[in-house]
């Protein structure tokens, strides 16, 4: 299931096993997962050591893309991935600004669902924990403890039941590469699209597959474990096609005598009132080029466009091309028309 190399390497490399895939930079010791075998440990409850691992080694591009944008100057593409954010107007006028877009990352146990984190993370840790203590690996089980900040972006364009499901008045369309080359230079911030496994195993082999493309820190796997987990959703959702920017707290926010110190108060969270509570939240700073346009729920065309007039001068004078998209949504209003 897990194995480690003794294999010194001095530039980032990617690995490949029988079709398992891990990158790894520095390392002297690599750690593989195999989704068949970890199946096999979750149902034995055992874990089996390569004997013989066989590694093709070819450079991969390690290269970190430093991000440029001026304005809201745009490079042409070929293609360009598409995410939507539905939200209302009101937190749109907060989100766009003349610095850029600042999205809110909220804390997973103050998520609609907080169970959305911990389905993944309470079936696949307790099997990873096991593998790592048979190869004397293990960190213990609360020191590697993360509280994830979840930003959620969708493929889905003017869908209907994303309008419904967050009672949106608008969806931000935005440029998934500049977000990515937004925080490119921030190692703990993630980007990544979901994975929905229809059954045990390809819960398994998802995130095996998370586990093997990313980043792996050596010396933390169970870090690198945690971090993948937040990508994994109930196939219940599958229809969201949602992508995460993400960062978190590694460490527990309180001390066991109940007193905070210094180490253990998480760093740069804000809060917000929220149905009598208080809500974390952490900021994400996105380059103006990621605004593609906005796609408005607005039923009346007279009303329509009057909105599109005002968010024009809006963005006008935050310093947006008056190229941007703002077009009415063609979907969205079959919800306030009752059809």
């Amino acid at each position: 299931m897990y194995s480690y190399s003794p294999c010194c390497i001095r530039s980032s490399a990617r690995m490949q096993t029988e079709g398992v895939y891990a990158y790894s930079a520095w390392a002297s010791a690599l750690l593989v997962l195999d989704g068949e075998a970890m199946r096999d440990a979750l149902k034995s409850g055992t874990s089996d050591r390569y004997s013989d691992p066989r590694f093709f080694l070819y450079m991969a591009d390690t290269f970190l893309i430093k991000m440029s944008c001026f304005g809201s100057h745009r490079t042409q593409k070929t293609f360009i991935m598409k995410l939507y954010h539905y939200t209302s107007l009101d937190a749109c006028t907060k989100i766009v600004n003349e610095n850029g877009l600042c999205f809110h990352g909220t804390r997973y146990d103050s998520l609609n669902d907080p169970t959305d984190f911990t389905y993944a993370e309470e079936k696949i840790l307790p099997v990873f924990r096991e593998c790592l203590k048979e190869q004397g690996r293990e960190n213990g089980e609360d020191d590697d403890a993360i509280f994830p900040y979840i930003v959620s972006f969708s493929k889905k364009e003017d869908d209907f039941n994303m309008w419904r499901m967050y009672h949106s008045e608008v969806a931000i369309e935005l440029d998934a590469e500049w977000i990515r080359k937004s925080v490119a230079d921030k190692p703990d911030v993630l980007f990544k699209e979901c994975q929905y496994p229809e059954s045990e195993d390809e819960l398994h082999e998802a995130f095996c597959k998370l586990f093997n493309e990313a980043e792996q820190c050596i010396n933390d796997p169970s870090l690198t474990a945690r971090e993948q987990v937040i990508f994994i959703k109930r196939k219940e959702f599958k229809n969201e096609n949602e992508f995460r920017l993400c960062t978190y707290d590694n460490y527990l926010p309180y001390a066991t005598d109940g007193e905070l110190k210094d180490g253990e108060i998480p760093q740069d969270i804000d809060f917000r009132l929220r149905d009598k509570d208080l809500v974390l939240y952490k900021k994400f700073h996105i380059a103006k080029c990621a605004l593609l346009g906005l796609i408005v729920n607005e039923p009346d065309e007279k009303r329509f466009r009057k909105i599109e007039r005002h968010l024009r001068l809006w963005l006008w004078k935050l310093g947006y091309s008056e190229k941007l998209d703002i077009r009415q949504s063609e979907s969205g209003t079959k919800i306030n028309l009752n059809l």
